[in-house]
C-alpha cells in the first residue's frame, strides 16, 4: 500500500472541484508524481474496506472513545453515465428516485458516534454475473452476493474490529430474516424498517401452521410497541408504527422493528432516527471527496478512487472535530481560498500587460 501516494490524493480530492482527472492531479503535485506514475497506482494495487480501516480509525479515535455508537448501513449509487459499462459501472435501480441509474453501487457501514461518522466497512456491488431477462430476452447483469450478504459480512467486520456499537440501523431492503438473525445471534440489538407485508405471529406454534397476519393488516396504533414472531425467526420481536407527513401533504406510514424488548416508542424511533446520518455522509462523500468525479474506467481504478474518496471523507471529518465546521463549511473554505489566490495571480498577471 502506497501511504504517500493514499495520502496525495485523498488531499487532491478534498481541495479539488471539478473533474478529478490524472493530469490535473499531476499538475496540482508540480508534475513531482508524473502522470504515467499515477496511473500505474491506481492500475496495479487494490485497496479494500480492510485498509481503509486500518488508516482512518486513528482520525476518528477521540470520537470513539467511550461514546456511544451505531453501525448504519445503507447503500447508494454514484452515477457515471458516460463511462463504458463494466462489472462496477452498470444499471443499478435508485429506490429514491425510482427508476434504474447507470453507476456504481455501494454499500457502507457506517460507524456513527455521538460527535463524529465514519466508514467501518464498505462494499462495491460487482455484477458479475450475466444472464438473460425471460421478458426482454435482454442480456442483464446481477451480483453474485446479495446486498443481505454483504451487510451480514460488514456487521462481522465490524465486530471483529471490536467497534463498540449499540445498535445496527437500516432500511427495510437490508431486513431479511437471515440478517436480522445473524445480529440477534451476534448479541447485538437492532432496529430495522420493516415492509407491511411481512407475516407476523403472536406465538410459535401460530407460525409452525404458517397462518399469520400481514404487519399492515395488525391493529397497530400509532406508537404501540407489540412483540410478534416473524418467519424463520426463533425469537420474539417488537414492532411498532410511525404515520409522518411527506413534502406533498400525503401520508405515509413507518413500519420498525427491534430485538430489545426495554425500548419504548419514542426511544426506538429517536433511535432510527440516527440512520438519517448516512444520508449526509453519501452527499457529503460526492460533493466534497470526489467520489463521482473520477475519469477512471477499469474495475481496479475505479475501487481504488473510491477509497482514497472514502478516505477524503474520514479526513474531511477529523477535521470537523477539530474545527466544528461542517463538511460544506471546509469545502467552500478551501474554495474561497482559491478564488483569492487566483484573483491575486490574475492581478499579477495584468501588470505584465498595463
Amino acid at each position: 500500500m502506497n501511504k504517500m501516494m493514499i495520502e496525495t490524493y485523498s488531499n487532491f480530492l478534498i481541495a479539488n472541484n471539478g473533474l478529478a482527472a490524472v493530469t490535473r492531479f499531476s499538475d496540482s503535485c508540480g508534475n513531482l508524481i508524473s502522470h504515467d506514475k499515477f496511473t500505474r497506482f491506481l492500475n496495479e494495487i487494490e485497496l479494500t474496506s480492510k485498509n481503509l480501516w486500518q488508516i482512518s480509525k486513528d482520525l476518528i479515535a477521540p470520537a470513539c472513545k467511550n461514546e456511544k455508537s451505531h453501525l448504519v448501513i445503507d447503500d447508494s449509487i454514484i452515477e457515471k453515465p458516460y463511462t463504458k459499462e463494466n462489472n462496477f459501472n452498470c444499471w443499478n435501480f435508485s429506490h429514491s428516485k425510482g427508476r434504474h441509474l447507470k453507476g456504481i453501487g455501494l454499500i457502507t457501514a457506517l460507524g456513527v458516534f455521538e460527535s463524529a461518522v465514519a466508514p467501518v466497512s464498505y462494499e462495491i456491488i460487482c455484477k458479475n454475473v450475466r444472464y438473460s431477462d425471460l421478458k426482454t430476452k435482454k442480456e442483464k447483469r446481477k451480483s453474485s452476493r446479495s446486498k443481505n450478504e454483504m451487510a451480514r459480512d460488514m456487521i462481522k467486520n465490524a465486530i471483529n474490529n471490536q467497534l463498540n456499537f449499540d445498535y445496527v440501523l437500516a432500511d427495510s431492503w437490508f431486513g431479511s430474516a437471515e440478517t436480522l438473525d445473524f445480529i440477534h445471534k451476534n448479541h447485538k440489538k437492532f432496529i430495522f424498517g420493516i415492509k407491511g407485508n411481512r407475516l407476523t405471529f403472536k406465538t410459535l406454534e401460530e407460525r409452525e401452521s404458517g397462518i399469520g397476519v400481514k404487519l399492515s393488516e395488525l391493529d397497530l396504533k400509532e406508537n404501540d410497541v407489540v412483540p410478534v414472531f416473524l418467519n424463520l425467526l426463533d425469537f420474539q420481536v417488537r414492532v411498532m408504527k410511525k404515520v409522518f407527513t411527506n413534502e406533498d401533504g400525503s401520508q405515509g406510514i413507518l413500519y420498525l422493528v427491534t430485538n430489545d424488548a426495554d425500548l419504548n416508542a419514542e426511544d426506538i424511533y429517536s433511535t432510527y432516527q440516527e440512520r438519517w446520518k448516512i444520508e449526509v455522509y453519501h452527499k457529503s462523500i460526492k460533493c466534497n471527496a470526489g467520489i463521482a468525479s473520477s475519469p477512471t474506467k477499469t474495475i481496479k481504478s475505479q475501487g481504488n478512487h473510491i477509497f482514497c474518496s472514502l478516505y477524503a471523507f474520514v479526513k474531511i471529518e477529523s477535521l470537523k472535530l477539530k474545527t466544528n465546521k461542517n463538511h460544506f463549511a471546509i469545502k467552500r473554505e478551501l474554495h474561497l481560498y482559491a478564488l483569492k489566490a487566483s484573483r491575486e495571480r490574475y492581478e499579477e498577471m495584468m501588470k505584465l500587460v498595463s
